[in-house]
């Protein structure tokens, strides 16, 4: 089952990493600063992102009046990108989150990763290998740094059954096998129930990962009899269900 990881709100950190080495007869020179955010939803602020930001702008040159301590950058060094630079900047942010969470390591999502120009110098011996090295570095400390929370694959779980059996269906759903959240327990559509020629149904509504609804069509017919039935739709990636009952408790 796939995961993911973010951080929460207000939870972003700061990674800094300086390359400064020769390896043979050539020196390799860099140093960065990152700082990472969260994206919030633009409607939901509970919702995840599902995309990331990287903010170069602070050096290649497309932010102007940017306010540098010129006292932080090292004689003879730039705060100018070329373009193979750039992109190796680029190409290293990206693959550290796509595969490096500090949890346990899932690609991170829903974060944006810019660069402090005061925390960052160049030179003619900032190699692409250098920049890349260096970068790799400086955004898993601001990862480390950082309120990372794992994310889930959550579904929401809508289950119709006899009155008779919802405590049972309940009692199931917020299980510790099923980790699920009930939303809410009522009554059905009247036009639906008389369709049916049912007596006397409920609908269960709740929020359950989708790595414990492995034979659920099968434990629900045996805990109602089959007398019950459900449909799930994705909710998307959320924070681990436990996560959302304490914070709504």
């Amino acid at each position: 089952m796939a995961f993911r990881e973010t951080i929460s709100i207000g939870g972003g950190g700061v990674g800094k990493a300086e390359e400064d080495q020769v390896i043979g007869t050539k020196r390799r020179f860099c140093k960065l600063k990152f700082q990472i955010t969260k994206l919030i939803h633009p409607e939901n602020e509970e919702d995840v992102v599902m995309h990331n930001e990287i903010d170069l702008s602070a050096v290649n040159g497309m932010k102007q009046g940017i306010d540098v301590d010129q006292n932080k950058i090292e004689d003879g060094t730039s705060t100018q990108l070329k373009l193979g630079q750039l992109e190796a900047l680029k190409e290293s942010i990206t693959a550290m989150l796509e595969s490096n969470g500090p949890i346990a390591g899932y690609p991170v999502t829903g974060v944006r990763v810019s660069l402090d120009l005061n925390g960052c110098a160049f030179d003619d011996d900032s190699t692409p290998a250098a920049i890349t090295s260096c970068a790799k570095r400086a955004v898993k400390r601001a990862l480390e740094n950082s309120n990372v929370v794992l994310l889930e694959h959550v579904m929401e779980l809508i289950v119709t059954a006899p009155s008779k059996h919802v405590g049972s269906v309940v009692a199931d759903v917020s299980s510790s096998s099923r980790r699920g959240f009930i939303t809410n327990v009522g009554g059905q559509d009247e036009a639906e129930e008389q369709s049916r020629g049912a007596g006397s149904m409920t609908n269960i509504k709740s929020h359950v990962p989708l790595r414990e609804m492995v034979r659920y069509s099968t434990d629900l017919r045996s805990l109602t009899s089959g007398e019950a039935n459900f449909t799930m739709s994705l909710l998307g990636y959320k924070r681990g269900i436990e996560s959302e009952r304490s914070e709504r408790d």
